[in-house]
């Protein structure tokens, strides 16, 4: 035969295929548009060429004859105990009846739990445009599980292929967890029962994949006993693919249960088994998960060189998803350091990789995110908006984990508007479904809120002991930021009582932990709240140092409220001192920031002070009325009583 140049030899696509080829560990669907003739068979060459070589599997071609169904053909192969093999397809093009469903493909789509036990590896199907069209209507279901997807042409001909290749994220659709999970227990257990007997590596692959179902379905000990036995039966075969692959589930289904150190244990366990295999995509997933451990430790450094020695592997083998989440990532290092830019930029670059592929997760993460920029910018319309746009993405493909951080988010922004019945009601939605799924980084964070909207109320033995609760959490799962959060805040509870030196030690303790992860906004309040002990002791020159230390760390990662806090302190010293002039203007300035978040706990005080100093009569009843109006929007009958004399005000919103 005489070969011929495809259009895939000059975009690179041909060796992306290869690599898909050579980094399919276990069943891997790829489809291959290619009409009967000359283009047909130099593919069907290259894959030929291609097998045995450099990781690709061997291939057995199946090319089915006139009435023959697919997925019969497939069974009879008898490849369940075989190692790690490619099978091509050709010939659908005889079922296609129109645009009506067609028997043989449809009876295709119900076979396709069965598939990962009849093929060890890669099921190229070879068809033309019209078989494919006949194949998504007959069996939509089998369709979706494709991996990988090309449309071959001549290199001298027309339409040329669709710039750039790309992998699919291989995720079986799971709307409903509970649902597979039965479906696939009642196939290992006619496998495990029939008479004619079974073989251990055909109930391994069963086990793996019901593993797997468990833990999306959050049932991680049920899901690591099957994993377990999956990867036991694959060591004592030799097959060190699969092994690699149970092993990284089975660090998967740990990390999703807040154990990190045995993730991370069988991410090592299976990262030397993916590069003896030769499997990038494998190599790549356990360096980014092992990326995943050391961000949610708040080891930026370790994790950005994770992600940086990942990104490169998924591109190499024209994995979007695996890349996009990489780039991702990147960008929730920049926003826990309140680099806002470049956390954007990421999150912006990841975006539309998600779209791309399919991925509404990966979407729905990306504009959870920006929310989260918004919110530490102070920009609560914007936080909000975002975080509405993205829970019914969570909601739409079952992640409770995301539906329980955007719930979360929401009660943030209330706590941060001072609305804390709404914000205590977010919270108490998002708890259970943190304990549901597992995540004690997710339940220590709402404990905490809770405690913050104590110590708002003057709650002082509650906000304790819900900080209390906390910390041991967030020392579980390695959150060196939570931690640090829980120690500033049992700090605040000191300051409150005026108790300066256990206040003036647990921020001391809390801003090294602060410093050590990148958190700015952490720091800042440290030093901020080291000003507030100062000041209560009169030490002005002290108390000044430590507000305008604390100032353009504020400005830094665009956090108004404390920016608005520091100069309201610093006409608080300049009151004191007797200097008015200055002190109004301090006032105005902080009202102006205070307003400009909405922020009406602090806006009522502002206006009480301002009352403090009015040169007027009537200027002085205009700052009254607007404290009243400010601190009845949220509720704040205990605060009102004070505008009837004017008493020295202590307190205002922290963050």
């Amino acid at each position: 035969m005489n070969r011929i140049a495809l259009d895939i030899d000059s975009n690179g696509r041909a060796d992306t295929l290869r690599e898909a080829l050579a980094g399919s560990l276990g069943f891997t669907m790829i489809f291959l548009h290619a009409p009967p003739g000359p283009v047909r068979e130099e593919i069907l060459a290259r894959l030929r060429g291609w097998a045995g070589q450099d990781e690709v599997p061997p291939l057995v071609e199946v090319e089915l004859q006139p009435g023959e169904w697919p997925h019969y053909r497939l069974r009879d192969l008898g490849l369940e105990d075989a190692e790690r093999t490619m099978v091509v397809l050709t010939g659908l093009e005889q079922h296609i009846v129109g645009d009506q469903a067609s028997p043989p493909l449809a009876s295709f789509n119900f076979a396709r739990d069965a598939l990962p036990t009849w093929i060890p590896g890669p099921l190229v199907i070879v068809a033309s445009d019209e078989a494919f069209v006949a194949l998504s209507l007959s069996a939509p279901d089998l369709v979706s599980w494709r991996a990988y997807e090309l449309k071959v042409h001549a290199a001298d001909a027309g339409p040329k292929s669709e710039p750039p290749a790309r992998m699919l994220s291989y995720e079986p659709p799971d709307l409903d967890a509970a649902a597979e999970v039965e479906r696939l227990s009642g196939i290992l257990q006619g496998v495990l029962e029939r008479k004619t007997g079974h073989s251990a590596i055909e109930a391994a692959r069963l086990r793996l994949r019901l593993g797997t179902a468990l833990a999306r379905a959050y049932r991680y000990a049920e899901a690591e006993e099957e994993l377990l036995r999956a990867v036991q039966a694959f060591e004592a075969e030799g097959r060190d693919a699969e092994q690699a692959d149970g092993l990284f589930r089975l660090g998967q289904s740990a990390y999703g249960r807040s154990d990190h150190d045995t993730a991370r244990a069988r991410y090592e366990q299976a990262l030397p088994l993916f590069r003896k295999v030769g499997s990038v995509l494998g190599e790549a997933n356990c360096i980014q998960s092992l990326g995943a451990i050391a961000l949610y430790r708040s080891d930026h450094d370790a994790a950005r060189a994770r992600y940086e020695q990942a990104l490169p592997l998924f591109r190499k083998v024209g994995d979007a998803l695996g890349e996009a989440n990489c780039i991702q990532s990147l960008g929730d290092i920049a926003l826990y350091r309140s680099d806002h830019d470049a956390a954007r930029a990421r999150y912006e670059q990841a975006l539309p990789l998600f779209r791309e592929v399919g991925s509404v997760l990966g979407e729905a993460n990306c504009i959870q995110s920006l929310g989260d920029i918004a919110l530490q910018r102070s920009d609560h319309d914007a936080a909000r908006a975002r975080y509405e746009q993205a829970l019914p993405l969570f909601r739409k493909v079952g992640d409770v984990l995301g539906e329980a951080n955007c719930i979360q988010s929401l009660g943030d922004i209330a706590l941060q508007r001072s609305d804390h019945d709404a914000a205590r009601a977010r919270y108490e939605q998002a708890l259970p479904l943190f304990r549901k799924v597992g995540n004690v980084l997710g339940e220590a964070n709402c404990i905490n809120s809770l405690g913050d909207i104590a110590l708002y109320r003057s709650d002082h033995d509650a906000a304790r002991a819900r900080y209390e609760e906390a910390r041991p959490l967030h020392q579980k799962v390695g959150d060196v930021l939570g931690e640090a959060n829980c120690i500033q805040s049992l700090g605040d509870i000191a300051l409150r009582r005026s108790d300066h030196d256990t206040a003036r030690a647990r921020y001391e303790e809390a801003r090294p932990l602060h410093q050590k992860v990148g958190d700015v906004l952490g720091e800042a309040n440290c030093i901020r709240s080291l000003g507030d002990i100062a000041l209560e002791r009169s030490d002005h020159d002290a108390a000044r140092a430590r507000y305008e230390q604390a100032l353009p760390l504020f400005r830094t990662v665009g956090d108004v409220l404390g920016e608005a806090n520091c100069i309201l302190r610093l006409g608080d010293i300049a009151r004191a001192d007797g200097d008015d002039d200055t002190a109004r203007a301090q006032f105005e300035q902080a009202l102006h920031l205070y307003k400009r978040i909405a922020e009406p706990f602090s806006i009522g005080w502002t206006h009480k002070r301002l009352a403090t100093l009015a040169p007027t009569e009537a200027l002085c009843r205009h700052h009254l009325e607007a404290a009243r109006a400010a601190w009845s929007s949220i509720g704040r009958d205990d605060l009102l009583a004070q505008l009837d004399h004017l008493a020295w005000p202590d307190e205002e919103a922290t963050e």
